[in-house]
């Protein structure tokens, strides 16, 4: 079966391109974390408040012990099961609203 495409496939490329070019910039953990997908995915109001109960302060590096705490109050206060699956879901949905923005959905 598989999809069919009416349209300017050229066109539609160069705008997938825009779109990964401006998610290749410099992301913040509020880009990620806005309050949409807070409210979604936390028990939180605001990606402030999320912000602010994080048991750590999110870094690039973090120990083990760091990991383990994030990893426990993920699981109490979201709906994934440790940091990781929450950042990967973060990321996926700031990629695909950038890359709708950037095709006008």
């Amino acid at each position: 079966m598989g999809v069919k495409f009416r349209g300017n496939f050229n066109e539609v490329t160069k705008h997938i391109g825009k779109a990964a070019e401006s998610i290749n910039g410099a992301i913040t953990i509020e880009d990620l974390f806005n309050d949409s997908f807070v409210n979604d995915n936390t028990n939180f109001d605001s990606v402030e408040a999320f912000l602010n109960e994080l048991p750590v302060e999110v870094k690039q590096e973090l120990s083990d012990e760091e990991v383990a705490r994030l990893d426990g109050f993920v699981e109490e206060h979201t709906n994934f099961k440790d940091w990781k699956e929450l950042f990967e879901s973060a990321v996926q949905t700031y990629a695909m609203n950038k890359l709708k923005s950037e095709l006008g959905f």
